[in-house]
């Protein structure tokens, strides 16, 4: 149990930190492999007030060299192998800050919607996915949190950070799908991205890569809290090779043809009854009423959030259709049916995907008996919506016409627990 007294921060006031600030400051981590543990560690140690740690995963043996929270054998007896709720836990109980709080998530974090971004200063991407990576800069965009982002290859460390930009600034801000063109390639699990290295010859994270570069993606993110010990507050990628010490900085511009968030919506959501476990029907009636008009849903492409219900396996050799009956990026994550080892049941038909980025009361019935949270609206996600007839603007960097929020809370998304 830690003790917190003024004499805590002292060193940390010496270094310009701001120990209010940092107790105040809400931070998002997703990925809790060896990377997000070293930066979860150095900011719980340095005083940050509510940290958020999501990851899908589980711990295996071979993380153990590199992962400073790994549960030992009878921590795996109360704690389980959950990366998120391991990671959490354990930090919860070495956090300085006067009243911290730790929450976690065993999802991907697009399971989570807005709600998940919900308050945090500052969003930190530990994953390997690059849709996911691109995922969490748009939302970090939305929400007007800093971007820190970091990745690497063995010896060889990349780190990005993007401040947060206010509206006006967002058109010519770069993001980091500026300098990310493509975000296909990687994948979501782990595991999946280890076979996948292996295969390709990649060289896999080491501990000291890990612990550097989680040290900077800590400072990263305390300069993001602290504006005035930031002597260049823009968005700037750094490179450094471990070995060597040779290292690079560039600073990075805005893509005036990027698909990333570049544009805010200034509209407050308007909080709606239906809730993530209503059907979609549910849903698009209400929005309807409110409207005046019928509605069209819109479904952003460029997360790849369009709603995927069947699609032909990809295994080859198998010309089965998977039920995917999801948002597309689940598909991604896995795409093969459950006959070829994948998530998604195989079913019987013709070859043909269906697949749409627009939801209305036209749309098939089966979509509109499916629930909100199984075309991925969690509660608290926002919803853009337009009049059926309005034009659509899938492919245009614009925030929707109208925003609503499904009810709910934080507890709805994430577990939480003791930290003293």
């Amino acid at each position: 149990m830690l003790e917190v007294k003024d004499k805590v921060f002292s060193r940390e006031r010496l270094a310009g930190y701001d120990p209010k600030r940092m107790n105040d400051s809400k931070v998002l981590i997703a990925g809790a492999g060896a990377l997000g543990q070293n930066t979860a560690l150095d900011l719980a140690l340095s005083g940050v007030g509510e940290l958020r740690v999501v990851d899908r995963d589980l711990f295996e043996e071979h993380n153990r060299t590199r992962s400073p929270l790994f549960p030992l054998p009878d921590e795996q007896e109360i704690y389980g192998l959950d990366k998120a709720s391991v990671v959490a836990r354990k930090l919860g109980r070495l956090m300085t800050a006067p009243t911290p709080v730790i929450r976690w998530a065993n999802q991907w974090i697009q399971e989570l919607g807005d709600g998940a971004f919900q308050g945090v200063s500052a969003v930190v991407s530990c994953v390997d996915s690059r849709i996911a990576r691109a995922y969490l800069s748009d939302k970090a965009r939305q929400h007007g949190a800093a971007f820190i982002e970091g990745g690497f290859e063995a010896e060889h460390l990349q780190l990005m950070s993007v401040p947060a930009a206010n509206s006006d600034d967002l058109p010519t801000s770069p993001c980091w799908r500026c300098s990310h063109p493509s975000i296909h390639g990687g994948s979501f699990s782990c595991r999946n991205y280890a076979r996948r290295a292996e295969a390709a010859g990649i060289i896999p994270a080491i501990q000291n890569g890990a612990a550097v570069l989680g040290g900077l993606q800590a400072e990263a993110t305390i300069l993001a809290l602290h504006e005035e010990l930031n002597e260049h507050p823009r968005a700037r990628s750094f490179n450094v090779n471990i070995r060597t010490w040779e290292s690079r900085v560039v600073e990075l511009t805005a893509d005036s043809g990027c698909r990333g968030v570049h544009h805010r919506s200034s509209i407050t959501p308007a909080r709606l009854r239906t809730t993530a476990d209503d059907t979609v029907k549910q849903l698009l009636l209400e929005i309807s009423e409110y409207l005046g008009s019928p509605t069209r849903l819109w479904l952003p492409m460029q997360t790849h959030s369009r709603l995927v219900w069947t699609v032909a396996c990809t295994t080859k050799g198998c010309g089965r259709m998977a039920a995917v009956h999801g948002p597309e990026w689940r598909w991604i994550m896995d795409s093969r049916c459950s006959v070829c080892g994948g998530p998604f049941e195989a079913v019987n038909g013709a070859a043909s995907m269906y697949a749409t980025a627009e939801l209305s009361l036209r749309s098939k019935p089966e979509v509109l008996e499916a629930t909100c949270r199984q075309i991925g609206f969690a509660p608290l996600s926002f919803i853009g919506s337009a009049g059926e007839d309005a034009k659509s603007a899938h492919f245009e960097n614009v925030p929707p016409p109208h925003l609503f929020e499904l009810p709910g809370t934080l507890d709805d998304l994430y577990q939480s627990g003791e930290t003293r």
